[in-house]
C-alpha cells in the first residue's frame, strides 16, 4: 500500500559513460578512490519540475556499484535549490545500507537526540529506465545542521582514502592509519573568505589530533554524553560498523568547544553474542586503538 515518492533522472549519453569509465576502474581496483569521481550534470524532474544537478558514483565499497544498472549516485542540486528539503543527498541501492535496518537506526538516533540524517526510500527512473526503489540519504551540510536547530559549526571526519589503499597490502594497519589519516571537512572552506569557519575547523581538527596524539582525554575532546550513546546504540544492534573511525563523522559543537558524533553507515543488525561488546573486545591485540584510547576515560565508561 506504500506509494513513495518519484524521480526522474536524465544525463546524458557522453556524461554517462564517463560515469561508467569510473565504475569500470572501482571494479578492477576493487573500490572507487577519489581520484575516479568524475562529477557531470543531469536533470531531476520532480512534482513537475525540473532541477540541474551535479551527480557522481559513490560510496567506496564494490557493492555499490556491482550491478549492471542500479549503481550509489552522489547528487547535489544547484543554484541552491532543494529537493525533498534537501540539497546535497545520495542515493544507495537499498542493500547497501542493509534494507530497513539503516533506517531503523537513523529513527533511534533521531529519538535520542542527535544530529541526525534524514533517509528514507524513493523510487528512481534513469534515463527512462525504471530502477526501482533507492534508499535516499540526507548529505552532510549547512542544512543538515540547521534542520536539527544546531547551531552552525564544520562537520569533520578521517579522510578514509589510506585505508581503502592499503586494504588489500601488506602495509595495511588500522591503528597506523587512524594516526596519520588526514582531517577533512565536508563544506570547503576558504581562510581568506570565511574565516570564522575556518577558524573553528581547526580548533575541530586540533581536537582530534590532540586526542589520537593521546594530549586530552574523551571527556575533553567530545560530548561525552552522545559519544557514549553513540556507542550504546551499536552495543544494542550487535554490530559497531557506525563508530568504526573511517565511518563516524563530527560535529563541532561551538557553544560547548566541543566534537559531537553523527550516526552513519550503522548498516547492519545482528545477535549481540556474535561479535561480543566493546568491553569484551577491548583487550585484543587488533582492537583499535582510537576505541581503546575512549575506554581509558571513567566519564565516557
Amino acid at each position: 500500500f506504500i506509494k513513495p515518492e518519484k524521480i526522474k533522472i536524465d544525463i546524458k549519453q557522453e556524461d554517462y559513460q564517463l560515469l561508467s569509465y569510473d565504475r569500470y576502474v572501482a571494479l578492477n581496483r576493487g573500490r572507487l578512490l577519489s581520484d575516479k569521481r568524475s562529477e557531470v550534470p543531469a536533470i531531476i524532474k520532480y512534482n513537475n519540475n525540473k532541477y540541474e544537478v551535479k551527480i557522481r558514483l559513490r560510496g567506496h565499497g564494490w557493492d555499490h556499484y556491482n550491478e549492471d544498472k542500479k549503481w550509489s549516485f552522489k547528487i547535489k542540486v544547484k543554484d541552491k535549490k532543494t529537493i525533498f528539503g534537501m540539497n546535497e543527498f545520495s542515493i544507495n541501492h537499498p542493500k547497501t545500507r542493509g534494507y530497513l535496518n539503516e533506517y531503523l537506526f537513523h529513527k533511534l538516533l533521531k529519538k535520542e537526540g542527535f544530529l541526525a540524517l534524514r533517509f528514507d526510500f524513493i523510487n528512481v527512473s534513469l534515463n527512462g529506465i525504471d530502477m526501482g526503489i533507492y534508499a535516499i540519504e540526507e548529505g552532510i551540510d549547512k542544512i543538515l545542521v540547521e534542520n536539527n536547530n544546531y547551531r552552525e559549526g564544520p562537520v569533520i571526519k578521517f579522510n578514509d582514502d589510506l585505508n581503502w589503499k592499503t586494504m588489500r597490502s601488506n602495509t595495511f594497519d588500522l591503528n597506523e592509519n587512524f594516526l596519520i589519516s588526514e582531517i577533512d571537512a565536508f563544506q570547503k572552506l576558504d581562510p581568506e573568505i570565511d574565516s570564522d569557519k575556518y577558524e573553528k575547523f581547526l580548533v575541530a581538527k586540533d581536537l582530534i589530533n590532540s586526542f589520537r596524539q593521546g594530549r586530552l582525554k574523551t571527556s575533553e575532546v567530545f560530548n561525552v554524553s552522545k559519544l557514549a550513546k553513540l556507542f550504546a546504540l551499536t552495543e544494542l544492534l550487535g554490530f559497531h560498523h557506525a563508530t568504526a573511525f573511517i565511518n563516524i563523522r563530527f560535529y563541532y559543537n561551538p557553544i560547548i568547544s566541543k566534537l559531537e558524533p553523527i550516526g552513519y553507515d550503522q548498516t547492519v543488525i545482528d545477535k549481540l553474542d556474535i561479535r561480543g561488546l566493546y568491553i569484551e573486545n577491548i583487550q585484543k591485540e587488533n582492537f583499535p586503538k582510537l576505541w581503546y584510547n575512549i575506554f581509558l576515560d571513567k566519564k565516557f565508561i
